[in-house]
């Protein structure tokens, strides 16, 4: 009986070291996230098309991002094209978050909020930029991510598309009979002739078509309290010492039984006994001759 409550609580502080052994590999994971700075990711360049509406995701999907992160895009349109961008539910600009649209040396401000918004560029090319850098309650990096109502599965933070391209129209030069184009001119895509053709954004199960509402938000636990490691290591240390103790009684007394069988076996159970009386005991030691 003894031994198979021994084998249970070491059964028991074994799981106990499993747990304890994981949360401290997630908390070191985390800690470890705290002091990672902000990276920069290149995410290269991006072609937009009149007939498509393409989709930019998150690094290393469809894994969440773990640290704070700086990502931009290039996209380009075809020359006397522009380019339309629409953000859908954009991040929250706490913590210095927000995503940016630069065209040369103009950059827009941080743009926030649940609201879509539908942006159109002034010339053929465009850097859309994210920013990523939002800090815990505690101050550790939060886990960052993009994902939908029900589950990530398609991370998307913006589409994009060119609009038409402007015709160009002859103008007469007084140097040159040749004809000339007309400058650039920015095309409302609303008021396009022909209809664009979009994706929809699909979730995993549902029928194609099927249009699903994407936002952002954090989707990370906050991380082990120093405390809880504490009171965990601390209850771990005493069964640990219990363990130590029952062990050691237990030999004892398996000595202790040895050896009273091996007295008894030789008949040296039953010692004699010894009596002195005071009467017995000499007051003085007698002188010697000398």
């Amino acid at each position: 009986m003894r031994n198979i409550l021994l084998y249970v609580l070491i059964q028991r502080i074994y799981a106990q070291l499993l747990i304890l052994n994981e949360e401290e590999i997630n908390f070191r994971r985390r800690r470890a996230a705290d002091k990672i700075k902000t990276v920069d990711c290149n995410r290269g360049a991006e072609q937009a098309s009149a007939h498509e509406t393409k989709y930019l995701v998150s690094p290393d999907f469809p894994a969440p991002m773990y640290k704070p992160m700086k990502c931009s895009w290039t996209i380009t349109a075809s020359p006397g094209a522009f380019i339309s961008v629409t953000i859908k539910d954009s991040i929250s600009c706490a913590g210095g978050n927000g995503i940016y649209l630069e065209e040369g040396s103009s950059k827009t401000k941080a743009i926030c909020g649940a609201n879509t918004k539908t942006l159109t560029s002034k010339s053929q090319k465009m850097k859309f930029v994210v920013q990523l850098n939002k800090p815990g309650p505690k101050g550790e990096i939060v886990q960052i991510g993009f994902k939908q109502n029900a589950f990530p599965s398609g991370w998307t933070i913006a589409e994009f598309n060119k609009g038409k391209k402007a015709k160009p129209a002859p103008v007469k030069s007084k140097k040159s009979p040749k004809k000339s184009p007309a400058p650039k001119k920015k095309i409302n895509l609303k008021s396009a002739k022909k209809p664009k053709k979009r994706l929809s954004v699909t979730k995993l199960g549902k029928p194609q078509g099927h249009k699903e509402t994407l936002v952002y938000g954090d989707v990370d636990r906050p991380i082990v309290k120093d405390r809880r490691h504490i009171i965990v290591i601390g209850g771990v240390c005493f069964l640990l010492l219990l363990v130590g103790v029952a062990f050691y009684m237990g030999v004892a007394m398996k000595k202790d039984a040895a050896e009273q069988e091996r007295l008894k076996a030789e008949g040296l159970d039953q010692l004699p006994k010894f009596e002195i009386k005071e009467n017995d005991i000499p007051k003085s030691l007698p002188k010697s001759d000398s």
